[in-house]
């Protein structure tokens, strides 16, 4: 039997500020971990004129999430990035880091701020060429 060796997982989770650190988080520490996969964070600030003060609570956001991965024995890497284009810094991020997957936690809001904002999400999965994983805002369970 031939055994080839293959690299460790790296799983990107694009963090924004609406998601919350929550069951779902520990959800993706226990698969990170049967997987022996590093979590690399994305939190991207819209810089496409918007305020400039949203990357605080992303970035407490994001540090908050790392100690907690941390403290579960899970490699983490973060990057927080600038950009207008939201959907295509988390997909660069993607292939500049070597991920295998993008997990995107999705946040409850209403088909107008959808409308309003647009959709992050889908214009992930359309540009995507490597599984997207959607975490619904009320998911427990396992990956």
């Amino acid at each position: 039997m031939n055994s080839v060796a293959t690299a460790p997982s790296r799983l990107l989770l694009a963090v924004s500020p609406r998601w919350q650190q929550d069951a779902r988080l520990d959800g993706l520490i226990e698969y990170a971990q049967r997987l022996g996969a590093t979590l690399v964070l994305v939190h991207v600030v819209d810089d496409s004129g918007s305020n400039q003060d949203d990357n605080s609570p992303g970035e407490r956001l994001v540090e908050q999430m790392q100690e907690h991965i941390v403290r579960n024995n899970v490699n983490v890497e973060t990057q927080l990035l600038c950009a207008d284009d939201v959907a295509g810094a988390i997909l660069k991020a993607a292939d500049d880091t070597g991920c295998s997957t993008i997990i995107i936690g999705l946040a409850s809001k209403g088909i107008l701020s959808r409308l309003l904002e647009g959709n992050i999400a889908q214009e992930i999965i359309a540009g995507a060429h490597l599984p997207v994983l959607l975490l619904p805002p009320e998911w427990k369970g396992r990956v």
